[in-house]
C-alpha cells in the first residue's frame, strides 16, 4: 500500500469535515428518515474503516416538530476546526495521520477531538477516534495522580482500533492554536 503524504491527509480531513456538517445539517432538515440513513451510510462508506463509523444518527421524527426545531438547533452547529495534522510511522499500521479537531458546537474553538487516518485500499480512511478526556482535561493527570479515566494519556477512545501510542513522529502542519482555558 502506497504512504500518504501529508497534504493528502488533509484534504482527506478536510472533505471528512465538510461531508459530516453537511450530514449533520441534514438531521435537521431532513425529514425522511430513510435518506438521512442513506447519507449517514454514505459517510460511513466513503471515510470510515470499518468497525469505526459515524455516532450521527436520528430517529423517525414528526415532520411538524422537525420544523419547529431545527433552526434553533442548526444555530449551534459549525463544521469542525482543524487545528493540526500530523504524521507518523505506527509499528504495526504503518504510515498513519492524526487530525486533532474541535467538536462542531458553534463558536467551540477547544481540541475535542484526534482523528487516526490510514491508508487502506480503496484510500484514506478514519481507523480510530478518541476524545480529549474529560476528567483531567486532557493532562494526564488528576489530583497529582495518574488519571483513572484516560490511565495518563489525556485521550478516551471513542472508535475503531486501539492505538496507545501512533509512533515515531515524521511531519506535521499546523492551522490554528486550540483555545486553552
Amino acid at each position: 500500500m502506497q504512504m500518504a503524504s501529508i497534504d493528502e491527509a488533509v484534504s482527506f480531513i478536510r472533505e471528512f469535515i465538510s461531508r459530516e456538517h453537511q450530514v449533520e445539517e441534514a438531521i435537521w432538515r431532513e425529514p425522511d428518515h430513510v435518506r438521512l440513513s442513506q447519507r449517514i451510510e454514505e459517510l460511513n462508506r466513503d471515510f470510515h474503516e470499518p468497525p469505526m463509523h459515524s455516532t450521527l444518527s436520528r430517529g423517525p421524527v414528526d415532520a411538524a416538530w422537525l420544523s419547529a426545531n431545527a433552526e434553533a438547533q442548526l444555530g449551534q452547529l459549525q463544521p469542525r476546526v482543524l487545528f493540526r495534522v500530523d504524521g507518523w510511522e505506527h509499528p504495526q499500521l504503518g504510515d498513519i495521520h492524526t487530525a486533532d479537531v474541535s467538536s462542531t458546537l458553534k463558536g467551540d474553538t477547544f481540541l475535542f477531538a484526534r482523528y487516526f487516518i490510514a491508508s487502506r485500499d480503496p484510500g484514506l480512511r478514519l481507523v480510530a477516534l478518541y476524545h480529549v478526556c474529560s476528567e483531567c482535561e486532557g493532562t494526564g493527570e488528576l489530583n497529582g495522580r495518574v488519571c483513572p479515566e484516560c490511565r495518563g494519556t489525556g485521550w478516551n477512545r471513542r472508535g475503531g482500533v486501539e492505538i496507545s501510542d501512533p509512533g515515531t513522529h515524521r511531519e506535521e502542519r499546523l492551522f490554528q492554536e486550540p483555545t486553552v482555558e
